[in-house]
């Protein structure tokens, strides 16, 4: 499974929910260029998948306490 970059997510995920008829060339260019598809014999575009989509680092914050003005003072 390849994993992706977050540009390479946003194009597989525009890819995924954008009628083919309606994806911007840009989308499917993008797509070859970086190696997550290729054209066949009819100019089609087939996914070279299984992508493992890009995931932003969730970290564990702690609750900030809030104050009002009068507990501040």
């Amino acid at each position: 499974m390849t994993e992706t970059t977050l540009y390479q997510t946003i194009l597989l995920e525009l890819y995924a929910h954008t009628p083919r008829g309606a994806l911007p060339n840009w989308v499917m260019d993008g797509l070859v260029e970086e190696g997550l598809a290729h054209r066949d014999e009819a100019n089609g575009l087939v996914l070279n998948g299984p992508f493992r989509p890009f995931e932003i680092r969730k970290t564990t914050l702690r609750p900030i306490e809030l104050r009002t003005a009068d507990a501040a003072g």
